[in-house]
């Protein structure tokens, strides 16, 4: 699931999606964690390089508010790293396998930081992301694709993007990266799960197959099950977390190319109402 800047595997991914109060103003959150290992190839003319520096990337793509979204949008969990599979084992009993609100950025920002294992590119539009690769280090710098950024800039006009940059040639479980941010719509929850593990565009016309559990946070009153942290939680985190969560599990399915969407209002009852759909871009 996701979509790769060049040949990947991802495997066992989790995605959380969930709404919290944040100063006052209601958030949403998004959860997502995955192994995750580069299959990139140096280009012919850069044979002589070692395998291991070809650097690789994932994309999100978030439904935010335009020009809404900074790396203080990310909350460090590396304190916490069972958050997520606490929820699974909370959602799944038999598993089948604040800082203040940032102010609006301007068009075509770019942020460089480091978040687990992932050098993070997160820019107000996607075709922003190359002139900022040369701030990725070497060994995670994936090679340029100006088709895959011109395409996020196409379908999803003003929705911020995170190029996630990657090394290892190891599948290798990445720290759980948690995002908060103001919704477009706040009406749903969703889910990131375009997917292409080539470096093509994705292609929306077809099904893909999925392995990955994704989890939604249900409304304080609401039935779900509870979730036992195994963690001692920083405030950071603790804030956005629910402590009731209800899921569904795709693992070994083949599903529409598209996103997950849950409407808020299914989760009062525990029972979500899941689509696989793309969100319009406005």
């Amino acid at each position: 699931m996701c979509v790769a800047a060049a040949p990947a595997r991802f495997s066992g991914t989790i995605l959380y999606a969930g709404q919290a109060q944040r100063e006052g103003r209601l958030v949403h959150v998004l959860g997502y964690e995955n192994t995750v290992q580069n299959r990139a190839k140096p280009a012919r003319r850069r044979r002589l390089r070692r395998r291991s520096d070809v650097g690789n990337a994932m994309l999100l793509h978030f439904p935010a508010v335009e020009g809404s979204m900074t790396q203080m949008n990310v909350v460090d969990t590396e304190s916490c790293p069972h958050i997520l599979t606490d929820m699974v084992a909370a959602a799944f009993p038999q598993p089948a396998s604040m800082d203040t609100l940032v102010q609006s950025l301007a068009p075509d920002t770019v942020e460089v930081f480091e978040s687990g294992i992932y050098t993070v590119v997160l820019a107000t539009d996607a075709t922003a992301i190359p002139g900022a690769l040369d701030q990725v280090p070497k060994p995670k710098r994936p090679a340029l694709n100006d088709r895959l950024f011109d395409w996020y800039s196409e379908q999803f006009p003003g929705w911020p993007v995170a190029l996630c940059c990657f090394a290892n040639r190891d599948a290798r479980r990445a720290t759980p990266m948690l995002w908060w941010y103001e919704p477009r719509f706040p009406g749903c929850l969703f889910a990131p799960a375009i997917d292409s593990h080539t470096c093509g565009v994705p292609d929306l016309n077809h099904s893909v197959d999925v392995d990955h559990r994704v989890v939604f946070g249900i409304p304080a009153g609401g039935l779900g099950a509870p979730v036992g942290y195994s963690d001692r939680l920083p405030e950071p985190v603790r804030a956005l977390l629910p402590f009731h969560v209800t899921g569904v599990t795709y693992v070994g399915a083949r599903l529409p190319n598209a996103d997950f969407v849950v409407s808020v209002d299914s989760l009062d009852h525990g029972v979500p109402t899941v689509e696989r759909r793309v969100l319009p871009a406005a």
